[in-house]
């Protein structure tokens, strides 16, 4: 391993231009024949090299980044411009989290050796983006799009992450534009469709935005942690708005199975049982979300509120004074106006 630890710096040193100066005539004159014999290996050696490739390429596939370095250590010395190799080391590299300058470097190589390289491209921008450096992300993301790839699939994640990179940049309308390529693309990918919806709120395009969370919804996994913002935005966007109370509640009632205390949620079922005057299933629900947060006071006052419709004074007392304990404003401003502590 020791030797392949120093093929990073090998094609750095190569990368930039720099090269070793030999002192000596002599020395000069061994140096030429061995640089022709890298450019000009013989049948043999190039299909040792062309193996070599074969492993490389399913190690890289396989996540074997330790074989990967090996591969490249026997390829590159042989053949220091190989795209392969630098390829798969710079993705190995990356992979792991080591040696992140290097990666760069040898996807740069990649690139400059062939500037079709679509993977090596958006790499290279998925490293800047992680590095905040939003405009340069954009401008490799962009040529590799431009390189294009005969597998659909890939283009569709490089469009959206390059519209990943705009929505950093706050250039929203860029972000939805290179997002519908992405869905166009693959008309079942669900973050993309998630990414678009969020792009279009920043716009205010509501109708559209909501569409694009549908859509995401129906293709993403059964994840609540991804589903719920989607099902809090739906709940919001047909209910509140009333552009479609009925499906705003069937959205909250969708989100309360995934995240049973989640105030949102809460809020829109709520509102449906008061007006339809079901007080006990109203206040099954705010007690449920008060013994859940022993700190929340509005939950409480809720229950109370319940109980008093109901016309049960007594759990209405008892839980108004939870409430002010809780430090409910209106809760405690009852309790004084009946002189009642808590």
């Amino acid at each position: 391993m020791k030797q392949i630890n120093k093929f990073p710096f090998i094609v750095l040193v190569m990368f930039f231009g720099f090269s070793v100066v030999h002192t000596t005539a002599a020395a000069q004159t061994k140096a030429k024949p061995k640089a022709l014999s890298i450019k000009k290996a013989n049948p043999k050696e190039q299909a040792q090299i062309k193996a070599w490739e074969e492993k490389i390429t399913a190690a890289g596939d396989n996540e074997t980044y330790d074989t990967v370095e090996v591969y490249a250590a026997k390829i590159l010395s042989k053949q220091p411009n190989n795209t392969t190799a630098t390829y798969e080391l710079g993705n190995a590299f990356r992979m792991q989290n080591k040696l992140l300058d290097s990666a760069k470097a040898l996807f740069e190589l990649t690139i400059k050796n062939d500037p079709k390289h679509f993977r090596a491209y958006g790499d290279l921008a998925s490293m800047l983006a992680s590095e905040r450096k939003y405009e340069e992300a954009i401008s490799y993301a962009k040529k590799g799009i431009e390189a294009g790839t005969t597998k659909q699939r890939d283009l569709a994640v490089s469009n959206k992450n390059l519209g990943g990179y705009y929505y950093q940049v706050k250039k929203y309308t860029d972000a939805i534009e290179v997002l519908k390529k992405a869905v166009a693309l693959d008309p079942n990918y669900g973050s993309a469709y998630h990414d678009l919806s969020v792009a279009y709120r920043q716009l205010d395009k509501d109708a559209e935005a909501a569409e694009a969370a549908e859509n995401s919804l129906a293709n993403s996994p059964d994840d609540a942690s991804y589903n719920v913002p989607l099902y809090e935005y739906l709940s919001w966007y047909y209910y509140d708005n009333k552009v479609n109370r009925s499906k705003g509640l069937s959205y909250a009632e969708k989100g309360l199975k995934l995240d049973p205390y989640n105030e949102r949620f809460i809020g829109v079922k709520a509102e449906d049982y008061q007006s339809k005057g079901y007080w006990s299933s109203f206040v099954d629900l705010f007690k449920r979300l008060a013994n859940h947060d022993r700190q929340n006071g509005d939950a409480a006052y809720s229950v109370a509120y319940g109980y008093q419709k109901l016309g049960n004074n007594s759990e209405a007392l008892n839980w108004l004074k939870i409430a002010a304990r809780r430090g409910n404003d209106n809760a405690r401003q009852i309790l004084r106006s009946m002189k009642q502590s808590w």
